[in-house]
């Protein structure tokens, strides 16, 4: 499944998003993985209109940022705290799954802080919510699983005994 938000954020916004992108990626191509921090502002500044912040929110995951495809997942989660206006399970867990597996791979190479350190218990939830995702699964990558679990808070755990 395949959900597609894009139709809703307004021409624009998308201007905007597109030339602060270009000018950021000409100077440093890698901040494309984390972008996100840096271009918040302009999606809170346009709208407070929820559905717009994740439309936008999805734009930067295709432009490769994996903080927008981890914070997209958690907010398409029905049942998360932080989820948005729109909600899909289905989808939640491909932009989670898919988002911490990328930062998995580049969490020593690139940075993150904004989300693992300046977002801690967000960066938690999302753990969490991944990993709630993940234990349903027959087949597990246990570095991963054991990097999510790393990264929550142990009392989350005691709590779902």
């Amino acid at each position: 499944m395949h959900l597609n938000l894009l139709t809703m954020l307004p021409n624009e916004l998308r201007e905007k998003l597109d030339k602060e992108y270009a000018l950021i990626i000409q100077v440093k191509p890698a901040c494309r993985y984390t972008l996100w921090p840096r271009l918040r502002t302009i999606i809170y500044h346009f709208t407070d209109d929820d559905a717009v912040r994740q439309a936008a929110t999805q734009y930067l995951a295709h432009h490769q940022c994996i903080i927008s495809n981890i914070l997209l997942g958690i907010s398409l989660c029905p049942t998360s705290t932080a989820r948005g206006t729109i909600t899909s399970q289905t989808a939640s867990e491909q932009y989670l799954s898919s988002g911490i597996r990328t930062l998995y791979k580049y969490h020593q190479t690139l940075d993150f802080t904004w989300l693992t350190e300046h977002h801690k218990t967000l960066w938690q939830h999302c753990c969490h919510t991944f990993l709630l995702y993940e234990y349903k699964k027959e087949k597990w990558n246990n570095e991963l699983i054991e990097f999510a679990e790393s990264q929550c808070d142990p009392l989350i755990f005691s709590k779902q005994a």
